[in-house]
């Protein structure tokens, strides 16, 4: 009965990040702009990722300049990975891979919250989890593609693994669970450097 029970349970939590999902997918149909903006920054840097993809170097060299083609606050990662996704797939499919960013964040915004709150029934912290959907800037960014967003979810990941590290039983794997938080909020700050910051917390 027990194992009845947490299989239920389980489905439940899968079914309502599902429907919050859909939500987005809906949303993606729409085209909404929840921010208002993010669809014209989306095609603005689309443009200079396309001009990566056709000649990396020049690009690169001119990233950031304050012209009518590369004038950017962005850091450049993003934008290079989406020049090389762009070689084989298209805009539309593009966006629509996108926007499993976030169920991602969602995912691993609810193993936080496992962590910290352990005592808490698993399908109410799936719910408080869920609310990330609800944010225009998650759900404007999951279906307009923007470096925040992946920087978001890369961040989200070095908290979980930090909170893994303040539970961690042995020293050994307080020192894994540190490098993979180190990693992770690195990987961020490559993405959306403001996040960089909380290496200092770290």
């Amino acid at each position: 009965m027990q194992k009845i029970n947490f299989n239920i349970s389980n489905l439940k939590i899968i079914l309502i990040f599902f429907l919050f999902y859909i939500s987005i997918l809906i949303g993606f149909y729409f085209n909404e702009d929840s921010l208002g903006g993010a669809e014209g920054d989306f095609n603005y840097h689309y443009k200079i990722s396309l001009a990566f993809s056709k000649n990396f170097f020049e690009t690169f060299n001119g990233f950031g300049t304050q012209d009518t083609v590369m004038g950017t606050r962005n850091s450049p990662v993003f934008w290079i990975v989406l020049s090389q996704a762009s070689k084989f797939i298209s805009y539309d499919i593009l966006r629509i891979i996108n926007s499993l960013v976030s169920i991602l964040i969602c995912l691993y915004f609810f193993k936080c919250l496992k962590i910290r709150f352990n005592n808490t029934e698993n399908f109410i912290l799936a719910l408080i989890a869920c609310l990330v959907f609800l944010s225009p800037t998650v759900r404007s960014l999951s279906i307009w593609p923007y470096s925040l967003i992946w920087g978001l979810l890369f961040f989200v990941m070095s908290i979980f693994h930090f909170l893994k590290y303040l539970n961690a039983g042995s020293e050994i794997e307080k020192f894994i669970q540190s490098l993979f938080a180190v990693f992770f909020v690195a990987l961020s700050a490559y993405f959306y450097p403001a996040f960089g910051i909380f290496f200092l917390f770290y």
